[in-house]
């Protein structure tokens, strides 16, 4: 539980200030004695302080510094969505693959995996080469083509 959310620590540290006796507070370089804001602002890097007790909090916050500034807005929205983050282990490869795809390709890879019955077709590569040149052809031609398989299903079916 990081400090800034537990009260428990933080009436612990003014109980310990008051049992030794401390009177006020100064922080270095300021004049006079702290006021409410100051002593809130040392709260605050006592709080972050706490939170990165942790190594690995450290290290990602390290790195997460050398960002840019649209990377650490991605990241807060990571953060933000568990179950993503669950998944990105194992999504890595598809996200990589991803990277060098245009929007287009974008849109029509995740039509394609928004419909799992497409994703069980054989990982036969015969299935792909006649995928391939299907796209080049004209609309009419496709479903010409998709005609003919339908028949093709029919006949090896026995059901013509």
């Amino acid at each position: 539980m990081a400090f800034e959310d537990d009260t428990q620590a933080q009436l612990a540290l003014l109980k310990q200030l008051r049992r030794l006796g401390v009177q006020d507070i100064r922080l270095q370089n300021m004049e006079g004695e702290a006021s409410p804001q100051a002593v809130t602002e040392l709260l605050t890097r006592l709080q972050t302080l706490d939170v990165l007790g942790d190594a690995s909090v450290r290290d990602i916050a390290l790195q997460a510094n050398s960002l840019t500034a649209q990377q650490r807005e991605t990241l807060r929205d990571l953060v933000g969505r568990p179950s993503l983050l669950d998944t990105l282990p194992r999504t890595a490869t598809l996200i990589e693959a991803a990277a060098s795809l245009t929007d287009e390709q974008i849109t029509s890879a995740t039509r394609t995996l928004e419909q799992p019955d497409v994703l069980q077709v054989p990982d036969e590569e015969d299935v792909f080469e006649i995928a391939r040149p299907c796209s080049k052809l004209l609309p009419s031609s496709r479903e010409a083509v998709l005609s003919m398989i339908g028949q093709l299903a029919r006949l090896e079916s026995g059901k013509e």
